[in-house]
């Protein structure tokens, strides 16, 4: 019975969640700088896209879409790198669900590591609307 009752809903976006009147607007003062520091360190470092990285190599070894032999080419053997063989081609990859405007497709483009990316990307969007909407409620005035 309740299994019926939620089958004509359509899935959330996180643009409509982020755009929802009076959600966001403000933020709270932790949650505006918890934002602030997730997004900087997520988002904007190193170590953070390292990690994301890292994350998306274990899913993919945990999907069994993990191809070793892409990943340990050494670029100093002057040979051309092997392709990945779970990699999806760029037009699967815009006709799948994960396709975000915005992210640049590679030749190691699993489906795990497109739903990863398009996941993290979408967090980006709703951090960005977070600090936006903190930055104009907590800014400090102009002389």
């Amino acid at each position: 019975m309740f299994g019926q009752a939620f089958t004509d809903l359509k899935p959330v976006n996180i643009e409509d969640v982020a755009n929802a009147p009076g959600l966001l607007n403000p933020p709270s003062v932790g949650e505006y700088l918890s934002t602030h520091v997730a997004q900087a360190f997520e988002d904007y470092s190193t170590p953070g896209r390292a990690l994301e990285e890292r994350r998306i190599m274990q899913a993919e070894k945990e999907a069994g879409e993990y191809d070793a032999s892409y990943y340990a080419w050494d670029p100093m053997t002057q040979t051309p790198r092997p392709a990945n063989t779970f990699a999806m081609s760029q037009e699967d990859w815009k006709a799948s669900e994960w396709f975000r405007e915005g992210i640049e497709y590679t030749d190691a483009m699993t489906p795990t590591r497109a739903r990863i990316l398009a996941e993290n990307f979408d967090l980006r969007r709703y951090r960005e609307t977070i600090v936006a909407a903190g930055d104009e409620a907590f800014a400090l005035p102009t002389r």
